[in-house]
């Protein structure tokens, strides 16, 4: 009767060590995916400090212009510039 209690639980001690090493296969694959995934989170940190910086210096040199970058050529002459009066008119009337 003692052995096949014995038996019996060496049976369960070899399904548990069984059941440990997969968990342990599955633990390390879980470590592995965690770090690839911080990776991806670095390198896509790296680029969007890379693309503000880009988008920042972009804004910087436009504000930067002294000259026009733009031209508009008109068939015709401009009309002269309103009076203050008549500046006034058009500011109440908008």
């Amino acid at each position: 009767k003692n052995l096949a209690i014995i038996s019996q639980f060496n049976e369960r001690l070899k399904d548990f060590g069984e059941s440990l090493q997969s968990q342990a296969k599955q633990l390390e694959k879980m470590n592995a995916n965690i770090l690839v995934i911080k990776q991806l989170s670095y390198k896509n940190q790296s680029e969007l400090l890379r693309t503000r910086h880009v988008l920042l210096k972009g804004i910087f040199e436009a504000t930067e212009v002294r000259t026009p970058t733009t031209f508009i050529v008109l068939n015709s002459k401009l009309p002269p510039e309103p009076s203050d009066g008549d500046k006034e008119k058009m500011l109440d009337f908008v």
